[in-house]
């Protein structure tokens, strides 16, 4: 820290006067990292998250269209083989 502000004179009631240094300290540079470090992995899976949500949701409404099929040909089944058997029979 000496480095980079010059050091101040502090004196108190003891006639010694003695040198303080001031700035950032190599931890306190480090850690005003410590932001980023942290957001960097929500990047990577908050799209991934929000990515499968879609995902489940199409998943989703092609089985409901695959049971709304299904249903639909039941339903004109049943008349259509009625008709048939009276017309064969």
């Amino acid at each position: 820290m000496d480095r980079t502000n010059r050091p101040i004179k502090i004196a108190l009631l003891i006639p010694s006067a003695q040198l303080r240094a001031y700035g950032e300290s190599e931890l306190v540079a480090q850690l005003s990292l410590l932001p980023y470090w942290e957001l960097a992995p929500a990047a990577v899976f908050i799209p991934r998250g929000i990515h499968r949500v879609h995902y489940i949701k199409r998943s989703e409404q092609s089985g409901i269209w695959v049971g709304m099929a299904k249903e639909t040909a039941h339903q004109l089944g049943t008349p259509l083989r009625s008709l048939m058997d009276g017309w064969s029979g």
